[in-house]
C-alpha cells in the first residue's frame, strides 16, 4: 500500500503566476499582500503567494456580490 500523496498544484507560486491563474493582475495581488488581505510567504526579496487560499477568497468574494482588491 502507498502511503504518498501526490499534489499536481503548486502550493506557492510568484505574484506573476498567481495573476495568470487567478485571472488578477500582478499589480492587485501586490497591494494585496502589502494590505495584509493576500497569504504570501517571503523567500528572500521573493512574493510567494498561497494560492489555495487565493483561490478560495475569489470564491468567497464572488459569492458575495463583492469586487477583489475594493
Amino acid at each position: 500500500m502507498n502511503n504518498q500523496i501526490v499534489c499536481t498544484t503548486p502550493v506557492l507560486v510568484g505574484v506573476n503566476q498567481a495573476a495568470k491563474i487567478s485571472g488578477k493582475s500582478a499589480y492587485s495581488l501586490r497591494m494585496g499582500v502589502k494590505d495584509g488581505k493576500v497569504a504570501f510567504v517571503r523567500s528572500g526579496k521573493r512574493i510567494l503567494i498561497h494560492l489555495p487560499r487565493l483561490l478560495e477568497q475569489i470564491d468567497r468574494e464572488a459569492a458575495g456580490g463583492l469586487e477583489y482588491g475594493r
